[in-house]
Formats: structure tokens, sequence, C-alpha cells
């Protein structure tokens, strides 16, 4: 047995900041049972934004610190604990416009060759958007958000991609993992 955390990533952020998803058409009405549905879930601790196991932190699509300084020379744990008060907290404000929010560049649709070092928070941070060092917390981060054929380790030693369900043109896969 295990223990299963559910996160939430930026599909249900983009409910939660009634943001449009590309590909995804709601009616209003279904919009909101789907919003009220996150909400009651990250109110409850159903879902979150970060967990932590075996010295590792789990986010959607990972934490830089070109984006949180501070978070440099902290624990797993408490990077978890302290992404979940901010989440909290922007729920209980409907205020969605923290640097944990953020997207980077690659969202805001400026090439990822341009010189702007924009980079996405928690739910939006692609890899290429960093330089390496600033994803190494100095323990490996485990993150989503970029569907892969099968878990790897390419932007850094302690950065591993562990999405590997649905992309584009396949059918998705469930991989098992020692995390």
């Amino acid at each position: 047995g295990g223990k299963v955390e559910r996160l939430i990533g930026n599909h249900e952020l983009a409910y939660l900041s009634n943001d449009a998803i590309k590909g995804i058409v709601y009616t209003d009405r279904a919009r909101a049972a789907i919003k009220k549905n996150i909400l009651d879930d990250i109110q409850t601790g159903r879902a979150k934004a970060a967990a932590a196991a075996e010295g590792k932190p789990f986010t959607h699509a990972g934490v830089s610190k070109g984006v949180f300084p501070e978070y440099a020379g902290k624990s797993a744990a408490f990077i978890a604990e302290d992404l979940n008060k901010k989440v909290g907290e922007a729920v209980r404000k409907g205020d969605y416009g923290g640097k944990i929010f953020a997207k980077g560049r690659a969202e805001k649709g400026n090439s990822l060759l341009s010189n702007e070092r924009a980079q996405g928070g928690i739910f939006w941070l692609r890899p290429q958007e960093a330089l390496k060092p600033q994803l190494d917390l100095g323990f490996e981060q485990v993150v989503g958000h970029n569907p892969a054929e099968d878990v790897r380790n390419i932007w850094g030693d302690n950065f591993i991609e562990a999405d590997v369900g649905r992309r584009s043109g396949g059918t998705g896969v469930y991989a098992d993992t020692p995390y």
C-alpha cells in the first residue's frame, strides 16, 4: 500500500481563475460546478498544490529558485507546506495573481529562444524557461505538466519529469516509479 496525494495543476487553476482552457468548452453552469468542486477539494485538503515524500517535493510543474529564491536550502516538507499555505490563502481571497500562479514566457506565447527569462510558477513552469541550477533545490523534485514517453531526468540531475499521461497523438500510459 501507499499514499495518494491529489495535486492540482494548470487546468484546475484555469477553472479557479476563470481562464479559458484550450480545447475544453463547457457551459457556464458546468464550469461553475467544476470550480466549486475544486474549491471544496482544496479547502478540505483532498487536493493540494504540493506534497512531499521521501525528501522530495511533488508539484504539477516544478519549483524554480529563479521564482522562489526563498526556498534555497529549505526542505521538501517546508516547500510543500508553504506552497499549500499560499494556495489556501489565494483560494480564501479569490486572488490568483501571485508568482506561484504566474505563467512563464512559453505560456505567454514568447519564444523559448527569446532573451526574456520569465519563468512560470508551480502550475506553469516549463523547465526550458529556467537555468538548470535554478531547478536544483539540492534534492530531487518530481513534476508532471510535460508529458513524456517515460519518467525522465533531462533538465538536470534533480528535476524528474513523471507525467506519462495523455499527450498529443498518444493514449496515455502509467509507469511504475520508485516515488
